[in-house]
C-alpha cells in the first residue's frame, strides 16, 4: 500500500483518522488503536489549604506537596504540605528573582530533594537569593549556594540528576548583559562548572541561544560542543526562538521539536504569520548534525510536543492577532509523527480544527495527559493524541478546565507590574460545557501531582486535595 493515508473526519458521526492494522505508508506504520479511554476514580475530599495563595504550580517529593504560596503577609514562601493532612511540614522565604515572567513557575524535586530560590534576609536577599537544597520530609535545607540575580531557576540536571543546574546575570546591562550558566554537585552543592551567555534562555537540557539567534549546545563541564545557525537545522530563515520554542531530549541522544515563526508585526502590534512556513526537526546532541526536517509543520497550540504524543500541526493558512483577537484563515491537520525518524505515523483533519487551536482554546479541553476534547462545528469529538484514534464525544466525560490567574506578592523586584506577575492555573473537573461538576473522578497528572492515595490540585488560588478510595 503506498501514499500517505489520509481522511478528511466528519465528526458528526465516529469518524476522524483512518486506523488499518499492519499498514505502511511513505510516511510511516499506521497500526490500530482503540477509542480514547480514561480510568476512573472514586474519591473523598481530605482537605483545603487555608491561609496561603498558590504563586506558580505545584509539585511533589516524598511525603509533601511542595509549592510557592503567598503567606498571610503576601510574603512569598516555599511550602511543603503533608499529604495525608494538609499540615505544613516546612517553610521558607523565597523569591522569583530575576526569571523570565510567563514561564512556568515551580519547585524543581527528584527523589527526596526539592531546590529553590531561598530568602535569607528579606530586605537584601529578595532580588539576589541562595540556591538551596533541602530533604523535603525533614525539611532541613543541605547546603546553600549563592545565586545572585537568578535567571533561570535551578532544576535538576545530568543523566542521574546529579546536578543543579542555574542562570545568574554576570555583568553589564542592556544589549552588553552577560549571564552565567551554573552546575553545581547535588550532594554537595560544590561548584561543577561555569559557562558565559549572552542569552539567559535554556531551551532544553545543555540546549542554549548564542547573541545571533543561533543555538548551540554547553555541556555539565561548561563547554561549547557546537553552535549551529537555526536555518541549518530547520531548513528556514523564518524561525527565531525569539518567538517561542518547544523541545524534548529524546532517550537515544537527540534533540526534536520547533521554533516561532518570524511574523510581520507592525507598529501598532498586528501580528500576521503565514504557518506553512513552519518546520519541525530533530538533530544530534553531541554534534548538532541535523537528523530530518520535516517542512510545512508548526507545534501545535494547546497540544504542545511531548514524549507521549508527539504531534505537529499542518497548516495552509495565515494566523492574524490585533489588539490579542486572533484570526485563523486556511486548513490544517494534525498528525502524529515518530520523533527518531520523522516519518508521519497518522493524520486527522476536521472543519473548524485550526480555528479550534488558534483562537478558542476553551473549545478545547483536556481529559487525561494525551486526551483531548474539541467542539468542533460538525459536533464535539475525542482525540488521543498519542494514537491518533478520535471518536464522537458521548454521555458524560470526566474533564479538567482551566484558567490562570496573575499573581503578585506583596514584594516586588522591579516596579513593572507585569514583571512581577506569575500565572498560578485553577483547574476544576467539568462537564464539556466547561461548568464545574464538584466531584473528582479522574486524577491526571496535568492537572495535579499524586502521593500514594492523595491526590492535590489548584482551584481558586488555594490547594486542595481528595483521598482515592478505588
Amino acid at each position: 500500500m503506498s501514499g500517505t493515508l489520509r481522511t478528511t473526519a466528519s465528526v458528526s458521526a465516529l469518524a476522524g483518522v483512518l486506523m488499518v492494522s499492519g499498514c505502511t505508508s511513505d510516511k510511516g506504520t499506521i497500526a490500530f488503536a482503540p477509542s480514547p479511554s480514561w480510568t476512573e476514580v472514586t474519591t473523598e475530599p481530605a482537605w483545603e489549604l487555608d491561609g496561603y495563595t498558590v504563586f506558580g504550580e505545584v509539585s511533589s517529593a516524598g511525603e509533601v506537596f511542595i509549592l510557592h504560596a503567598l503567606n498571610a503577609e503576601d510574603e512569598l514562601v516555599a511550602l511543603g504540605i503533608e499529604a495525608e493532612t494538609g499540615e505544613r511540614r516546612w517553610e521558607y522565604f523565597a523569591t522569583y528573582s530575576s526569571t523570565v515572567a510567563g514561564v512556568q513557575f515551580d519547585i524543581d524535586t527528584s527523589g527526596a530533594r526539592a531546590v529553590f530560590m531561598q530568602v535569607t534576609d528579606l530586605e537584601n536577599s529578595f532580588s539576589w537569593p541562595d540556591i538551596a537544597l533541602l530533604d523535603v520530609n525533614s525539611g532541613a535545607v543541605q547546603w546553600r549556594y549563592y545565586g545572585g540575580a537568578v535567571t533561570a531557576a535551578p532544576a535538576f540536571c545530568g543523566t542521574d540528576n546529579e546536578f543543579v543546574c542555574f542562570t545568574s546575570w554576570l555583568r553589564g546591562s542592556g544589549s552588553d548583559m552577560e549571564f552565567q550558566h551554573i552546575v553545581l554537585d547535588a550532594e554537595s552543592g560544590a561548584l561543577v562548572s561555569t559557562a558565559v551567555l549572552q542569552d539567559p534562555r535554556r531551551l532544553e537540557t545543555e540546549l542554549f541561544i548564542d547573541a545571533d539567534g543561533n543555538l548551540m549546545r554547553i555541556d555539565l563541564d561548561g563547554v561549547e560542543r557546537w553552535l549551529t545557525p537555526v536555518s541549518d537545522l530547520f531548513g528556514s530563515n523564518d524561525l527565531s526562538p525569539d518567538n517561542g520554542w518547544g523541545f524534548e531530549l529524546h532517550e537515544e541522544g537527540f534533540y526534536y521539536g520547533g521554533l516561532g515563526l518570524i511574523s510581520a508585526t507592525d507598529e501598532e502590534g498586528h501580528y500576521e504569520a503565514d504557518l506553512s512556513l513552519g518546520a519541525v526537526a530533530a538533530f544530534d546532541q553531541e554534534t548538532g548534525e541535523s537528523i530530518w526536517i520535516e517542512a510545512g509543520v508548526t507545534r501545535c497550540p494547546v497540544f504542545g510536543m511531548s514524549e507521549e504524543a508527539p504531534v505537529r500541526c499542518r497548516a495552509d493558512a495565515t494566523f492574524t492577532s490585533v489588539d490579542e483577537e486572533g484570526t485563523f484563515e486556511g486548513t490544517m491537520s494534525i498528525e502524529g509523527f515518530d520523533p527518531v525518524t520523522g516519518r508521519s505515523t497518522w493524520t486527522w483533519e476536521a472543519e473548524g480544527l485550526g480555528e479550534a487551536l488558534y483562537t478558542e482554546s476553551d473549545t478545547v479541553l483536556q481529559v487525561t495527559e494525551t486526551v483531548y476534547l474539541l467542539a468542533l462545528p460538525s459536533g464535539k469529538v475525542l482525540i488521543d493524541l498519542s494514537t491518533g484514534a478520535t471518536s464522537s464525544a458521548e454521555g458524560q466525560v470526566p474533564l479538567w478546565c482551566s484558567e490562570a490567574e496573575t499573581i503578585r506578592p506583596g514584594r516586588l523586584i522591579h516596579d513593572d507590574e507585569d514583571y512581577n506577575g506569575r500565572a498560578t492555573v485553577n483547574r476544576w473537573p467539568c462537564d464539556q460545557n466547561g461548568a464545574p461538576t464538584g466531584e473528582v473522578v479522574t486524577v491526571p497528572e496535568f492537572a495535579g501531582p499524586a502521593i500514594g492515595d492523595h491526590f492535590a490540585w489548584i482551584d481558586g488560588e488555594r490547594l486542595h486535595a481528595v483521598r482515592i478510595i478505588d
